[in-house]
Parts: structure tokens; sequence; C-alpha cells
């Protein structure tokens, strides 16, 4: 309990001094309490690997960094952020990490590998998850065979979206050769959602099978990925 108490204390710091959401591109920010739960539950998951994020708004990855031993490579458009993530790196005794530049719309630099992926991408409610899909075609040639990485994205029975979208996108996951392996439902809220407040999100595992070419997402422009 006391390092359960600790881990909430430190995601209430990071949730005063992480920039501000930026909701032109889908920028919502997971709670301290749904924070604090992700770092217990992703312990058997990711403890001591190197970890890819592509995008940290959250701020996730400093709290994976110090409970969780784990190295962060991010790649990130916002410069708040890259700002924000190397100055909690260095508060929180975080030496062994990588920063980059970097836009979604390009391929992801050959440099940038990880031993498993963490990402939240952005929802694409109406273009059936365009951006997530988007986001796993960077993320999924970055991990090695036998690895399990995570996805994170909501999926409510009551909000049809989130079920096309849901379909679509583990549909396209499968033709990168990520497997679901398992679900944790509804367990993640977050701040200041204007369509839907009381949506949550749900941990989904995806396990590398095979190495093969992802299939590129047509028409990819900056509004597309954020609608």
């Amino acid at each position: 309990m006391s390092q359960n108490r600790d881990i909430l204390r430190s995601a209430l710091e990071l949730n005063n001094l992480r920039p501000e959401a930026d909701m032109s591109i889908e920028q919502y920010l997971m709670t301290p309490e749904s924070m604090t739960r992700q770092v217990n539950i992703m312990k058997p998951v990711l403890n001591g690997k190197k970890v890819l994020f592509l995008g940290d708004d959250d701020h996730l990855s400093v709290l994976f960094g110090r409970y969780l031993n784990v190295s962060p490579v991010v790649v990130e458009y916002d410069a708040r952020i890259r700002r924000s993530l190397r100055d909690n790196y260095v508060k929180n005794n975080i030496n062994n990490y990588l920063i980059e530049e970097y836009d979604a719309r390009n391929v992801l630099p050959q440099h940038v590998n990880a031993d498993a992926f963490y990402i939240n991408p952005p929802y694409s409610s109406k273009n059936r998850g365009k951006g997530a899909k988007v986001w796993l075609s960077r993320v999924a040639g970055a991990v090695p065979v036998g690895s399990l990485s995570v996805l994170v994205y909501p999926i409510d029975e009551g909000l049809q979206w989130t079920l096309d979208c849901t379909h679509d996108i583990l549909q396209y996951a499968y033709d990168c050769g990520l497997m679901v392996v398992n679900i944790d439902k509804d367990i993640h809220t977050y701040e200041h959602l204007p369509k839907d407040p009381g949506l949550l999100s749900s941990n989904i595992y995806l396990y590398k099978f095979k190495d093969c070419v992802a299939k590129e997402v047509k028409d990819i422009d900056g509004g597309s990925l954020y609608r």
C-alpha cells in the first residue's frame, strides 16, 4: 500500500507539471488514479524493458521509468511534451532514455527500436480508427517477434463507434503481425473529454507473432488522424 501511495503522489505531481492537453490533436489526459493503476498492471508486462511510446502526453513513461525500471524511447510531435518529459526524467533520476521529435505521418526512423511498445493513439472516431492504424503501422516493425505490447483504446458497448473502430483496428493489427491475446476492459478514466465524458479505455495486449510489412494507411494528413 505504501508504494501505491508513493505512485499516486508522483502521478498527482505529474498531473500538475505536464502540459495542458491540445484537444486539436486528441490529447486527453489520463487521470492520476488511472495512471497509478496502470503502473501496477504493467509491472509483469513491461518491467525492466526498453519501451517505445509514440506520443506520451500522459507522461506515463516517467512513472514506468521510476517504478518499473523501464527505459523509455519516446517519439513525440509536441515540443512542450518533449521538454516536460526531459525535465521529469532528470527529476526522477531516469537516465537511460531517448526522446526524438517525430511526426506520425512519416515512417519511423530505423534506429528507433524497443522490446515492446505502449501506445494510446488518437481515437479517430469518425474514420474507423485511422489514427490508431497509423500508430500501429509505425510501431509494429520496431519490436521483435515474440514480444508483448500494449494498445490503449476504448471498447464501449454503448458507443457504436468504439466497436466499429476496434473491429477495424484489431484486424489491421493482425495484418501487421500483431495478435490480441488479452484485454483489460474499461479501466482508465480521462480528464475533460468533451464528447463522451464518461468514456473508459481498455488495455489491449498485442503479441507479435510474425514480421511483416504493414499495409500503408491511405490518405494520411494531419486532420484525418484526429477526426
